[in-house]
């Protein structure tokens, strides 16, 4: 879905009519950080648009198709969005931008309570932040069309309410994040992950899950291999199981640290040889 800049250029006013798009008139000289518009007028009167809005500022015109998405204008060139402590909310609509040049956006500690998206046209985007939201609930496409992310924060919500990870549906939510190196999704009351919830995401060094709710690991990772940190620390984990500890020991190829402090690891006959386990492999273990 994505377009250049250029992609949608709207001389004549029959091509606005034509291909059901809004155009947004900007100067490239335009000194603001974020802009975004609410279409407040049907369609119909949108495409009566006179000539006279179609001036030589005009540099994109946006596919659009009312109501299905929300337009975010932004100038033509910008890179960087933030929005902090903003109060935006109240969720993450289907969403198309104006310009693809943006690069990072963060939206921490607003009121941003369901992640849905799709967000389209922001394919140079490589640094998202929703963190601290309170989200409870996330979409398997919200993220689908952000190909070049790299770094991905979504701590400090509680996206374990939303009924998507009890689902198979949820390997779907970061499946075209092939070029993610940093992942932090602690904080969200997570239970449960689908074993293939990560399996595109090959590039991935850092992957935060503290202070949740997991009480074993069921998480392939072997394919990873820059994986450097994997965090699991503060959850429910009694003991890993047998599924548990050689999905883990297949990433031990690489120089992996695995951080499982501050869990409730129960000594018993039953974890006997999972402490064994740990004992063997303990240079991967942090502070064991």
């Amino acid at each position: 879905m994505s377009q250049s800049v250029n992609s949608w250029k709207c001389d004549h006013i029959e091509s606005v009519a034509e291909i059901g798009c809004l155009c947004k008139r900007y100067p490239y000289k335009v000194n603001t950080h974020h802009l975004t518009f609410k279409p407040d007028l049907p369609f119909n009167q949108k495409s009566k648009l006179d000539n006279a809005n179609h001036s030589a500022t005009l540099h994109s015109c946006v596919p659009y198709f009312y109501p299905s998405f929300q337009l975010v204008i932004v100038p033509p060139n910008i890179e960087e969005i933030i929005m902090e402590r903003a109060r935006v909310g109240y969720s993450i609509p289907p969403l198309y931008i104006s310009s693809p040049s943006v690069r990072k956006i963060l939206l921490r500690n607003n009121q941003l309570y369901s992640f849905i998206g799709p967000m389209c046209n922001f394919t140079n985007l490589q640094f998202l932040d929703l963190s601290g939201n309170k989200a409870t609930d996330i979409s398997s496409y919200v993220f689908g069309a952000l190909p070049s992310l790299r770094h991905l924060a979504l701590d400090n919500n509680i996206l374990g309410n939303s009924k998507i990870f009890f689902t198979v549906d949820s390997k779907h939510i970061f499946e075209n994040q092939t070029n993610l190196t940093f992942l932090n999704i602690s904080s969200n009351s997570l239970s449960i992950l689908f074993q293939d919830l990560l399996l595109r995401s090959t590039d991935l060094k850092h992957i935060y899950l503290d202070h949740n709710l997991l009480v074993d690991w069921n998480v392939t990772i072997e394919h990873m291999k820059n994986l450097e940190i994997l965090d699991i620390s503060w959850n429910q984990i009694l003991y890993l199981s047998p599924n548990g500890m050689q999905r883990l020991e297949k990433s031990f190829s690489t120089n992996v640290s695995i951080n499982m402090m501050n869990n409730p690891l129960h000594c018993s006959c039953d974890s006997l040889h999972f402490f064994e386990w740990i004992q063997k492999h303990r240079k991967h273990f942090l502070h064991f």
